[in-house]
C-alpha cells in the first residue's frame, strides 16, 4: 500500500510526505512524493539525502548518486541503473520533474530500497527451504543448441542439480520441482512449490532469441502492479496489470533477484543483462521470495558451446547458490536487527 502524499503539481520540500514502504516510521525515512501525469515519483536529491549519499552530475544525461560503500548511476528517460556495478531495470523510466531528477514511487520503494536496506524488509522471511525449478522438460524441450543440438531443459536440470549439491544441507533444505526428464506444466509449478511451504523459489533457464548476437546472463522478478514488463516496448502504466499473489513479495524478490544476478556477474565471464521484470507463470503464483535466471543464449553461438561445457554450467551453479546464500544471509541479519 503506497502512501501517495503531495497531489498539488507545486508541491513544496515541506509539504506532505510518504513513508517508504517497510522503512518505519521516523521522520528521516520520509521522502516527499511529486506527481506527474498522475503518476508518483521520488526526486534523487530526496534520496541521497536518506541514503547519505552525494547526487553528482555526469553531463546532461546522467546522474550519479555515490558514497564509499554504494553507487547509482542514471539515465535520463531510461528504465536501466547501474546499482553497485550491476546493471537493474526500472520499471518506469527515469524523469525530469520541473528539472529535478526523479523515480517512480514504486521503483524507489519496491525495487532500490530493499536492495539497498533489506534488512528492514527480511526480519519476517525465512532462510530454511528453496524450491529449484529446472524449466521445460518431457515433451517441452524449451530452446534448442544452434550448435550441437542440446535442449534447454537438460541444460537447465543439469545447473539446478549442480546448485543442490552446492548448498550446505544444514542451511539450505532444496527441493526441486522436477529431478528428471518429465513434464510439468507452467501453473503446476509454483503449486508444486507451495507445498513445502519455501522460503525462496528459483526456475532456472537458458535463453534463446532471433539476434544471433544477443549473449549474457539476466535474473527476472514479478512485475509490479500497473507496470509494464522490461521487454515490454511501451512502459506507461496500465491497469490491466493487477496485483498478483507473487507481488505480495516483491521487496524481497529484489533482494534474492539481485543478490543473483550479482553473484553471476561476478562469477562467469558474460554479459549483465541486469535484473529485469516479468510476469512469467513461475513468477506470477510464486508462494515465496522467487526469481527466474536465464543462464545465457543457446541461440548465440558462442554462448551456446560454453553452456556445453560442464565446467562453465558448474561456474553457473556456483553463482545461483552463492546468491541464494546471500540472501539466506541477509534474512539472519534481518532478524538479528529485531532482537532487543
Amino acid at each position: 500500500m503506497h502512501a501517495l502524499g503531495c497531489r498539488r503539481a507545486g508541491c513544496a520540500a515541506g509539504a506532505a510526505v510518504a513513508t517508504l514502504v517497510g522503512l518505519g516510521t521516523t521522520a528521516h525515512d520520509t521522502l516527499p512524493v511529486w506527481k506527474a501525469g498522475g503518476e508518483p515519483y521520488i526526486r534523487l536529491s530526496d534520496m541521497a539525502r536518506l541514503y547519505g549519499l552525494r547526487a553528482t552530475p555526469a553531463g546532461e544525461h546522467q546522474m550519479v548518486l555515490s558514497s564509499m560503500y554504494h553507487s547509482m548511476i542514471f539515465e535520463s528517460a531510461s528504465r536501466r541503473i547501474s546499482l553497485m556495478d550491476v546493471q537493474v531495470w526500472l520499471q518506469y523510466p527515469v524523469a525530469k520533474l520541473r528539472g529535478r531528477w526523479a523515480i517512480h514511487q514504486s521503483d524507489a520503494e519496491l525495487l532500490i530500497d530493499p536492495i539497498l536496506r533489506p534488512y528492514r524488509y527480511l526480519a519476517r522471511r525465512g532462510s530454511g527451504i528453496v524450491v529449484l525449478d529446472a524449466g521445460h522438460g518431457g515433451r517441452d524441450g524449451g530452446a534448442e543448441s544452434v550448435v550441437n543440438g542440446w535442449a534447454e531443459k537438460d541444460l537447465a536440470l543439469d545447473i539446478a542439480l549442480r546448485v543442490r549439491e552446492y548448498l550446505p544441507s544444514d542451511v539450505w533444505t532444496v527441493r526441486m520441482t522436477r529431478e528428471s526428464d518429465v513434464f510439468i506444466e507452467l501453473d503446476e509449478r509454483a503449486r508444486i512449490a507451495a507445498r513445502w511451504r519455501p522460503d525462496v523459489f528459483i526456475s532456472i533457464h537458458c535463453n534463446s532469441g532471433p539476434d544471433p548476437q544477443a549473449n549474457g546472463v539476466e535474473t527476472y522478478i514479478l512485475s509490479k502492479p500497473g507496470a509494464a514488463s522490461t521487454n515490454a516496448r511501451d512502459p506507461s502504466p496500465a491497469p490491466s496489470y493487477r496485483f498478483l499473489p507473487g507481488n505480495h513479495h516483491d521487496a524481497a524478490s529484489a533482494v534474492l533477484g539481485f543478490a543473483l544476478q550479482r553473484r553471476l556477474r561476478r562469477g562467469i565471464e558474460a554479459q549483465d543483462r541486469g535484473l529485469r521484470h516479468a510476469r512469467f507463470a513461475v513468477l506470477r503464483d510464486a508462494p515465496c521470495a522467487a526469481a527466474l535466471v536465464e543462464c545465457g543464449f543457446l541461440s548465440n553461438r558462442d554462448e551456446a558451446l560454453r553452456l556445453a561445457d560442464p565446467a562453465h554450467r558448474d561456474r553457473i551453479a556456483r553463482a545461483i547458490a552463492q546468491g541464494i546464500l546471500d540472501y539466506g544471509a541477509a534474512v539472519q541479519k534481518a532478524r538479528l536487527a529485531m532482537v532487543p
